[in-house]
Protein backbone atom coordinates (compact mmCIF):
# COMPACT_ATOMS: atom_id res chain seq x y z
CA UNK A 1 0.00 0.00 0.00
CA UNK A 2 1.38 3.41 -1.29
CA UNK A 3 0.06 6.58 0.67
CA UNK A 4 0.49 10.42 0.45
CA UNK A 5 3.63 9.80 3.24
CA UNK A 6 1.10 11.02 6.15
CA UNK A 7 -0.73 7.84 6.96
CA UNK A 8 -0.42 5.44 9.59
CA UNK A 9 1.72 2.85 7.47
CA UNK A 10 4.29 5.15 6.01
CA UNK A 11 5.15 6.77 9.77
CA UNK A 12 5.24 3.81 11.32
CA UNK A 13 7.70 2.33 8.90
CA UNK A 14 9.68 5.14 9.25
CA UNK A 15 9.35 5.05 12.47
CA UNK A 16 10.77 1.53 12.49
CA UNK A 17 13.48 2.07 10.17
CA UNK A 18 14.99 5.40 12.26
CA UNK A 19 14.92 2.85 15.33
CA UNK A 20 17.15 -0.08 13.56
CA UNK A 21 19.86 2.84 13.11
CA UNK A 22 19.32 3.21 9.67
CA UNK A 23 20.78 6.33 7.97
CA UNK A 24 19.36 8.38 5.61
CA UNK A 25 22.51 7.24 2.75
CA UNK A 26 21.75 3.96 3.56
CA UNK A 27 20.39 1.71 0.53
CA UNK A 28 17.83 0.28 2.96
CA UNK A 29 16.28 3.49 3.64
CA UNK A 30 15.76 4.41 0.07
CA UNK A 31 14.05 0.81 -1.08
CA UNK A 32 11.70 1.76 1.82
CA UNK A 33 11.32 5.38 0.89
CA UNK A 34 10.47 3.95 -2.72
CA UNK A 35 8.13 1.48 -1.41
CA UNK A 36 5.83 3.90 0.70
CA UNK A 37 6.01 7.31 -1.55
CA UNK A 38 5.94 5.89 -4.72
CA UNK A 39 6.34 9.38 -6.88
CA UNK A 40 5.25 11.30 -4.46
CA UNK A 41 6.70 14.98 -4.22
CA UNK A 42 9.62 13.64 -1.41
CA UNK A 43 10.14 17.50 -0.22
CA UNK A 44 6.22 17.96 0.04
CA UNK A 45 5.73 14.67 2.19
CA UNK A 46 8.64 16.14 4.36
CA UNK A 47 7.30 19.46 4.54
CA UNK A 48 3.86 17.45 6.08
CA UNK A 49 5.71 15.64 8.55
CA UNK A 50 7.25 18.91 9.78
CA UNK A 51 4.36 20.64 10.00
CA UNK A 52 1.91 17.77 11.65
CA UNK A 53 5.03 17.61 14.18
CA UNK A 54 5.09 21.09 15.13
CA UNK A 55 4.20 22.21 19.31
CA UNK A 56 1.74 24.69 18.48
CA UNK A 57 -0.16 22.32 16.44
CA UNK A 58 -0.23 19.45 18.65
CA UNK A 59 -1.77 22.41 21.14
CA UNK A 60 -4.26 23.38 18.98
CA UNK A 61 -5.52 19.72 18.64
CA UNK A 62 -5.64 19.72 22.66
CA UNK A 63 -7.94 22.84 22.40
CA UNK A 64 -10.91 21.32 22.07
CA UNK A 65 -10.29 18.66 24.68
CA UNK A 66 -9.65 21.86 26.79
CA UNK A 67 -12.80 23.47 26.16
CA UNK A 68 -15.07 20.39 26.29
CA UNK A 69 -13.44 19.23 29.98
CA UNK A 70 -12.21 15.80 30.96
CA UNK A 71 -16.11 14.15 31.09
CA UNK A 72 -17.21 13.13 27.80
CA UNK A 73 -16.24 13.31 24.29
CA UNK A 74 -18.88 15.56 22.07
CA UNK A 75 -18.74 13.03 19.35
CA UNK A 76 -19.16 9.94 20.54
CA UNK A 77 -20.43 10.55 24.00
CA UNK A 78 -18.17 8.05 25.65
CA UNK A 79 -15.81 8.93 28.14
CA UNK A 80 -12.26 10.17 26.73
CA UNK A 81 -10.92 6.65 28.02
CA UNK A 82 -13.65 5.00 25.32
CA UNK A 83 -15.95 3.62 27.68
CA UNK A 84 -18.98 4.77 28.75
CA UNK A 85 -20.23 4.08 32.53
CA UNK A 86 -23.92 3.15 32.69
Amino acid sequence: MIDDGTGLLTIGRLSRSWASAWTTYAPEAATVLAELLGDADRAAVLERMVSASRAELARFRELPALVRGPSRCARTGRSPRGWSPR
